[in-house]
């Protein structure tokens, strides 16, 4: 397992310093450059018609996580990325946004644009493309990209834990997921 990364995110200029400190900071992970060993359970792939990426998600690996510490007068966060549906999906397949550990299942629509909200969490996933990409080239693989508004009742301690989890019926071998170009900043309206 790799070593949990919990230092703190500033923009993307310093790679020394992680963390959400200022209105004006965001964090950005294309995952080419190993940072998918910093996430809890992370792994990266990387296969011809793939870039590399964090996973792959699937039966044997359903959960990848991080923590990250945010400043806690900002109004949301938001989340934006783009998910990989690797080689093909079932009905009972799931795909979840983990929030400090709360469930939030990405309603993933075969072409369509998915829209979904509670009190404190916003998402919209735009299917963008279907095609061969990799692995199983006789299957259709999706990419789609998810954004997501979190509000700040989500990290009043300063700090915000992520995660990605599949819930597939089929071996890793067969169906997986995967997470790309992974971007997370700060909006700040309040005035305090």
């Amino acid at each position: 397992m790799a070593p949990v990364d919990t230092t703190t995110i500033v923009p993307p200029i310093s790679l020394a310093a992680r963390h959400l400190s200022s209105c004006s900071s965001s964090i950005e992970y294309d995952f080419e450059h190993g940072e998918a060993y910093q996430w809890e359970n992370g792994t990266q792939s990387d296969v011809v018609g793939f870039t590399t990426f964090l996973g792959r998600l699937g039966q044997e690996t359903p959960l990848m996580s991080k923590e990250f510490n945010v400043r806690t007068s900002s109004d949301k966060v938001v989340v934006e990325f783009e998910f990989y549906n690797i080689d093909g999906r079932d009905a009972n397949d799931h795909f979840y946004v983990l929030i400090q550990g709360s469930r939030h299942e990405i309603q993933l629509t075969g072409g369509a644009e998915g829209h979904w909200e509670d009190p404190s969490v916003t998402g919209r996933a735009a299917h963008n493309q279907r095609f061969n990409i990799g692995y199983n080239y006789t299957t259709h693989d999706e990419k789609t990209t998810v954004k997501l508004d979190i509000g700040y009742q989500w990290y009043t301690s300063g700090t915000l834990k992520l995660g990605f989890e599949v819930d597939m019926a089929d071996s890793i071998a067969d169906k997986g997921a995967g997470i790309d170009n992974f971007k997370m900043s700060l909006v700040c309206d309040r005035r305090f």
